[in-house]
């Protein structure tokens, strides 16, 4: 949803590593979810830092929902100099609490697809933590790699969880 208009403001939106337009998409292959799996909150604050100087922005306002909000709230403490202001709204903290909340097989009994698409995105991640405790096993793309890219590829924007 457009929270602020582009002709009253001047907007910037930051696609977080990974996400959105930036390069390389997880969207586009799975495989580059290995360049992610070490990122953390303080980095994604530190990348939009970057992102303000670059722009030469003394200050701005940071919005952020779900996990932006965690983000938002990172930055913000990070960089209070660099906020004129912090509005976070859907409030995720990154608790692990709302982790299982989110990512519990159980919370999508009611719903077969939904449950369905879990168990690949779970049974590839199963398989790359297996591979990285036995690096000595040739690296073959398995079926479960596979049935992960298809539906990576199916989702649309709203199909995905809130940017993390």
């Amino acid at each position: 949803a457009e929270f602020f208009s582009a002709e009253e403001y001047f907007v910037v939106e930051v696609d977080q590593r990974g996400t959105g337009k930036s390069q390389p998409s997880v969207r586009e292959s799975a495989a580059h979810m290995q360049y992610y799996t070490d990122i953390s909150i303080d980095q994604i604050a530190e990348d939009y830092e970057k992102v303000r100087e670059q722009l030469g922005m003394d200050q701005w306002l940071v919005f952020g929902g779900s996990f932006g909000s965690t983000v938002g709230i990172n930055y913000a403490t990070r960089y209070p100099e660099a906020c004129l202001g912090l509005i976070v709204r859907g409030i995720y903290l990154d608790t692990p609490a709302e982790m299982q909340a989110v990512y519990a097989r159980s919370s999508h009994v009611n719903n077969p697809q939904r449950l369905h698409e879990f168990d690949i995105l779970y049974d590839y991640v199963q398989q790359q933590q297996q591979q990285q405790q036995q690096p000595q096993q040739q690296q073959h793309q398995s079926e479960c790699a596979i049935e992960h890219e298809k539906l990576v590829g199916r989702l649309t924007p709203l199909d995905l969880p809130a940017p993390k």
